[in-house]
């Protein structure tokens, strides 16, 4: 398994779509063509099922549409409105497809002009003897590809429903994403971590809403569980030959993370206090009485730790403030105390 490591996001509610030209690479199904990419209306609640939301794609011409979220591509015969969303795969469906399971998500479109040509799904197999399972009415058609390239398979749209892709059973590696959801069992004692494996096509955003019914759309969860007072859990995921897959990425400090661990560097090596407390002064982060108490002490590093204690007095907000003056006008300090962090 290729695994692509993904953190979780709260699901973002746009409420206007958004269409740029990709300049990054050209359209898999058709390497002329250049696909314009474009950020869907999400419709919260959509009609067909109120536990779900929709996207929307407001299409202003003929051409070839690249969703951000997604990743599908629209090529399009004219202007239209489409409506899209995921939906679970009926199990029962599948079990009328011999030697085949899914490959993506179920997604469920709807077009009232009817101007979709072809569409592009993204998969996560290579070039696999992958086909799109058309789903309408209760029963389940097999449809041939028109291409397969290394990223989206391409088939021509005749009658919309709901589409998505399926391989036959063969246990084959795939690329995958790696989802981690962390959850507090009880406030003193041990904590949980939600491992979700996915495919690499399942959009992040779908995935980081939990939902207590979410069909066959997603895989089962792994947890493991820990002592709450653990201050670091290095996770590692291994294949069955015990080869290292995916191990957990290095994690980044927040602004007041980088002034409290650096605390003792910056107040020896910290000179321009008083610009500091000129920028927070200014934005009412420390009062004329602790400004005062800076601008009395002698030398830079009393001045330098009588800051910080006015930082830890101000908390989170006025430290993030001190890292962005600090990226601002004094990054090579910044990058040098990074690059010794690392070293140790």
């Amino acid at each position: 398994m290729e695994a692509v490591s993904k953190m979780a996001f709260l699901h973002h509610r746009n409420g206007s779509g958004t269409i740029s030209k990709s300049t990054l690479h050209n359209d898999p199904g058709n390497p002329s063509a250049d696909p314009e990419l474009f950020t869907p209306i999400l419709d919260v609640n959509c009609a067909e099922d109120k536990n779900t939301d929709e996207y929307r794609f407001l299409c202003p011409h003929a051409g070839h549409f690249k969703c951000k979220l997604t990743n599908i591509v629209f090529e399009m015969e004219s202007k239209g409105e489409v409506l899209y969303r995921i939906v679970s795969w009926d199990c029962h469906l599948l079990n009328g497809l011999p030697q085949k399971e899914p490959a993506g998500p179920l997604y469920n479109f709807d077009s009232p002009e009817g101007c979709i040509r072809r569409l592009h799904f993204p998969h996560c197999k290579g070039k696999a003897k992958l086909t799109v399972a058309h789903v309408a009415g209760g029963k389940v058609e097999i449809i041939q590809p028109l291409t397969v390239t290394e990223t989206h398979v391409i088939v021509n749209i005749q009658h919309l429903c709901c589409f998505g892709l399926t391989l036959p059973w063969t246990g084959s590696p795939i690329r995958a994403q790696v989802l981690l959801f962390y959850k507090r069992i009880t406030e003193h004692s041990r904590s949980k971590l939600h491992i979700h494996l996915l495919p690499a096509n399942v959009p992040v955003k779908e995935a980081a809403i939990f939902r207590r019914d979410c069909g066959s759309n997603y895989h089962p969860t792994f947890e493991v569980q820990f002592n709450i007072e653990a201050a670091e859990v290095t996770l590692t995921l291994s294949d069955r030959k015990g080869k290292e897959v995916w191990t957990s990425p290095p994690v980044l400090l927040t602004g007041a993370d980088f002034v409290d661990k650096h605390k003792a560097e910056l107040i020896q090596r910290f000179n321009s206090v008083m610009e500091v407390a000129d920028c927070l002064n200014s934005k009412n982060m420390i009062n004329a009485e602790m400004y005062s108490k800076i601008q009395a002490k002698p030398t830079p590093q009393e001045k330098m730790r009588e800051l910080c204690a006015c930082l830890d007095s101000g908390g989170k907000a006025s430290k993030e403030e001190f890292y962005d003056f600090l990226v601002k006008n004094h990054s090579g300090l910044v990058d040098d105390l990074k690059s010794e962090s690392d070293q140790s």
